[in-house]
C-alpha cells in the first residue's frame, strides 16, 4: 500500500493564480506575505474542515503527542505539503480529481509566501470537497486580519492540530511499511552525510522483538533529540520539542515524527551540497517491530554524526561548497 503521506511538495511559482487574495492585502506576487496571510489562510482550512468533519460524523482529532516551537519557514512549508497531501487523499475518496504534486526543486529559502500557495490549494481542494453531493456545504467562511507579530511556529502549531484531525478523517492510514521507507529514506541521508565527510559510522543490528508504535515513537523522540543537537553546534536552527507522553501513539503519529525528521536531514544534506541519496522502495509488509529496528540504526548513524560534529563543529557548515 502506498504511503497516504508520501511528502511530496509543489514547485509553485511566484505567478500562481490566487481566486481569493489575502485579507490583508499584501501582494502575493512581490512575494510580501507574512506568516500572519498563512495562519489566516490555514484558519479557513481548519474551518471548512471542522464543517466536513460534522457532516462525515467523524471524532474529534486526538490530543498532541509533541508540541513544537522555533520554527522556521522551511518547517512550515514541510507540514503544510503534508496538509495538501492529506486533504487530497480525501479528495480523492470521494473521487474528486485533484493536481498530481511534484517534488519541490530546493527547501533553502523558503519564504511564507510559498507557504501561502501551499496552504491556498489545500483551501481551494477543499471547496470542491464541500460542493460535493455527499456534503453539499454551501456556508463560505471569511477570513480574518491576523496580527502582524506572528511567527512561522504560530502556524506551524495550528497546521500540525489541522492534520492530526484529517488523521481522523481518512478512510486509509499511514501504515508500518510506510514508517519504515521513510526511516530508510532518513537512513540513506545520514549514510551519505557521513560517507561524504568521511565520518566512521558503525552500527549494530538489534534483535527482533515484540514491538507497538509507541516503542518507535520513543525511539524516534532520541533520534530527534540527537540531530538537533547536531543542528545547534553547526550553528543551524533547529526546532524545540516537547515529546507529550500519552497513553496511545499511533502509526500517523510515528510517520508524522519519522516524517519531521526526514525533513530536517534532507535540508542538512542539501546545505551541504551532499551527493544524492540512494532511492529506497516499497519495503513490502512490515511490523512495528521492523520499524523499531531500523530506529535503531538510525539512531546510532545520527550519533555517529554527532560524536563527528562534537569534535569538529565545522564539520556541516556548507562542506559541499
Amino acid at each position: 500500500m502506498k504511503s497516504i503521506i508520501l511528502l511530496f511538495l509543489l514547485t509553485l511559482t511566484m505567478g500562481a493564480e490566487v481566486k481569493l487574495p489575502p485579507i490583508s492585502g499584501r501582494s502575493v506576487e512581490n512575494q510580501a506575505l507574512l506568516p500572519a496571510d498563512v495562519l489566516a489562510r490555514t484558519e479557513m482550512v481548519a474551518r471548512d474542515i471542522e464543517e466536513i468533519r460534522k457532516v462525515m460524523g467523524k471524532p474529534k482529532g486526538l490530543s498532541e503527542a509533541f508540541k513544537i516551537s522555533g520554527a522556521e519557514p522551511r518547517h512550515v512549508f514541510h507540514q503544510a505539503g503534508i496538509l495538501y497531501l492529506k486533504v487530497r487523499y480525501l479528495c480523492s475518496e470521494f473521487h474528486i480529481d485533484t493536481e498530481e504534486p511534484n517534488e519541490i526543486d530546493s527547501q533553502l529559502n523558503i519564504k511564507p509566501t510559498q507557504v501561502f500557495l501551499l496552504v491556498n490549494k489545500s483551501f481551494e481542494m477543499l471547496q470542491q470537497l464541500k460542493a460535493h453531493p455527499d456534503f453539499n456545504i454551501t456556508a463560505q467562511n471569511k477570513e480574518e486580519v491576523l496580527d502582524d507579530s506572528l511567527k512561522p511556529q504560530d502556524v506551524f502549531r495550528t497546521i500540525v492540530v489541522v492534520n492530526s484531525q484529517l488523521d481522523q478523517m481518512l478512510a486509509t492510514k499511514a501504515s508500518p511499511s510506510d514508517v519504515y521507507r521513510k526511516l530508510d529514506e532518513c537512513s540513506q541521508y545520514v549514510q551519505t552525510m557521513c560517507k561524504t565527510l568521511k565520518v566512521q559510522n558503525p552500527v549494530k543490528e538489534g534483535i527482533y522483538a515484540h514491538k507497538v508504535p509507541g516503542d518507535v515513537f520513543k525511539k524516534l523522540t532520541e533520534c530527534f533529540k540527537t540531530l538537533s543537537t547536531v543542528n545547534r553546534i553547526s550553528d543551524i536552527n533547529s526546532l524545540e520539542v516537547e515529546f507529550i507522553q500519552t497513553d496511545s501513539i499511533s502509526p500517523n503519529e510515528v510517520y508524522s515524527l519519522s516524517s519531521l525528521i526526514y525533513s530536517e536531514l534532507k535540508y542538512l544534506h542539501e546545505m551541504n551540497k551532499m551527493p544524492p541519496v540512494e532511492q529506497t522502495f516499497y519495503p513490502g509488509r512490515k511490523f512495528p517491530a521492523h520499524c523499531n529496528l531500523k530506529a535503531d540504526i538510525l539512531k546510532q548513524q545520527l550519533h555517529n554524526l554527532f560524536i563527528a560534529v562534537r569534535q569538529n563543529t565545522d564539520l556541516l557548515k556548507n562542506k559541499g561548497e
